[in-house]
């Protein structure tokens, strides 16, 4: 099962880098995949043979913010405590390291490269 979140069109992910990011509306994950990013991921799925009832989180490496979800989410919603600390960076919401390992697939467009 693949699991993406936030899919973006080429378009929408230029407007993102241009404009830096996007402004933090509340608390959301933030988290995005570029739809040829995603169709690779899908291509991938049917080509390599994965246990069934496997979920594969199929989203970029980095988040759509230009703040570290780290301090964001503990400034959003204080009472998440350290849960957020390992967040830093540019580090996304979600791992994709399972789909990375088990398709070995690699997102390839960010709202931060290129």
């Amino acid at each position: 099962m693949l699991r993406p979140s936030g899919v973006v069109a080429p378009e929408e992910l230029e407007l993102i880098k241009k404009d830096r990011g996007r402004r933090p509306t509340g608390f959301h994950a933030y988290s995005y995949i570029d739809a040829r990013d995603l169709a690779a991921a899908f291509r991938l799925a049917v080509e390599r043979e994965i246990a069934s009832g496997t979920v594969l989180f199929v989203v970029a490496d980095d988040s759509t913010v230009a703040e570290p979800l780290c301090d964001l989410y503990l400034r959003l919603m204080p009472s998440i405590g350290d849960k957020a600390r390992s967040l830093t960076g540019t580090k996304g919401s979600y791992s994709n390291g399972r789909a990375k390992r088990l398709l070995g697939w690699q997102p390839v467009h960010s709202s931060r490269r290129g």
